[in-house]
């Protein structure tokens, strides 16, 4: 017997419940819904079809649910969801075995009408804008009888959870509310596990308790909304003391992948504190791309800075060559040759650009730069270039220079005879 099987029988003996089966109530079929039973056959040839319509007997309301099975050889299943009543436990097994089965497909314009005018009749969350699907059925037949735990959360709205019951341990099976049955939990938290890729985490007890800590500690940052799993696995990281907390981490981290892209982003955040320059590397970003733009720039500059002795030696043996190329006074700029690693470092943490990369070619005499300062607004300059020629000349974040930019590179350039055909 399967765990599944097994927690079937045991509700069944704590919420006694009277059984009717589908084949006692009379088929109550009209001429133009038959046809659209065989519209539907016809169209979903290839797939288990279902379709139900509401039926109205003195003051009752029940529900009969068509299954259109091609496997099968008679013309198709039939179920009914009877107010106070359970199906026998075969049929029962049957119905949700169905209703479970992600193939099983409804006609959308056909079934939202039926949810509509069933809705009415559904105590509890409203069936209304339900996803398309068969499983919406399975929510009706819990909140239609006495079934304990999962009409509790049905009727709540927690209908992933409801689903995967049978696989969290240690729950109060008797409860009458649902924070009694998941061991005092609050409310708000248990929503946040209400989808199929995160309700794993309330499955053991042990893991509901340390949610609880997280939720005591963290709840006030947290939104009313689903949690990601990778701001579940990064407040289990604060919890255990791997990171400490930070809010603004913590809103970051939900764009996220929980594998691959969450790992490298604290791998980000451990070498952005231990490489401390003047004007930071930014703590959050836009997306993940940005993310890596900068973690690629920190791995370079870890390289560099593991080496800085030695590019340094290197920088001061090219150094008075490159001042006789490069140096020069002007009113408006004044004009630095880098002289160390640091010195490249610092410029590029405030220029935001990608001038970390180039210290091995700079320290090499592969490529010469040169930064111009301006001394009537905050306003820099970066150049590179080689052999006498210009590479490439950029302002802040690398934007183009403007027209009186240019014109000053250009007196520049030609007063110490580089060539200039080129600017971005």
């Amino acid at each position: 017997m399967t765990a599944y099987e097994c927690y079937n029988k045991l509700i069944r003996r704590l919420y006694p419940c009277d059984e009717l089966a589908s084949s006692d109530i009379p088929y109550m079929l009209e001429p133009y819904e038959e046809d659209v039973l065989v519209q539907l056959a016809f169209l979903h040839s290839d797939s288990i079809c279902c379709h139900a319509f509401t039926r109205y007997e003195e003051d009752q309301v029940y529900f009969e649910v068509y299954v259109i099975d091609p496997a099968r050889n008679d013309e198709w299943v039939r179920f009914v969801i009877y107010k106070d009543k359970r199906l026998p436990e075969e049929e029962e097994k049957a119905f949700l075995k169905y209703m479970s089965d992600e193939r099983v497909v409804v006609d959308e314009d056909y079934f939202s009408m039926f949810l509509k005018n069933a809705a009415a009749y559904i105590e509890g969350f409203s069936i209304e804008g339900y996803l398309p699907g068969a499983f919406v059925l399975k929510h009706m037949y819990y909140c239609y009888h006495k079934s304990g735990p999962k009409e509790l959360l049905y009727k709540a709205g927690l209908c992933n959870i409801a689903d995967r019951l049978e696989y969290i341990s240690d729950i109060n099976l008797l409860a009458d509310n649902i924070e009694e049955l998941f061991d005092g939990m609050n409310l708000r938290l248990i929503r946040m596990f209400n989808l199929y890729n995160t309700v794993h985490y309330i499955y053991s007890k042990k893991d509901r308790l340390s949610l609880k800590k997280i939720y005591k500690k963290y709840g006030s940052y947290m939104k009313n909304r689903y949690l990601e799993e990778s701001e579940i696995l990064y407040l289990h990281w604060c919890q255990d003391g791997i990171t400490e907390f930070d809010n603004d981490i913590y809103k970051f981290v939900g764009y996220l992948d929980p594998t691959e892209e969450l790992i490298d982003y604290m791998l980000y955040l451990e070498l952005r504190k231990k490489i401390n320059v003047k004007w930071g590397f930014p703590k959050v970003f836009a997306n993940s791309e940005e993310m890596y733009q900068n973690l690629e720039e920190l791995d370079q500059l870890e390289e560099v800075v593991g080496n800085e002795s030695y590019y340094n030696g290197e920088i001061h043996r090219l150094i008075s060559n490159r001042m006789n190329l490069y140096h020069d006074d002007s009113d408006d700029y004044e004009i630095i040759i880098p002289d160390s690693v640091h010195c490249i470092i610092e410029e590029s943490s405030y220029q935001k650009n990608c001038l970390v990369r180039y210290i091995p070619e700079y320290a090499l005499g592969f490529t010469d730069l040169v930064f111009f300062v301006s001394k009537n607004s905050k306003e820099h300059l970066t150049m590179r270039a080689y052999n006498g020629v210009l590479e490439e000349v950029k302002g802040r974040y690398n934007r183009k220079l403007d027209d009186k930019e240019q014109e000053f590179i250009r007196t520049y350039c030609e007063k110490k005879q580089i060539r200039h055909n080129m600017f971005d």
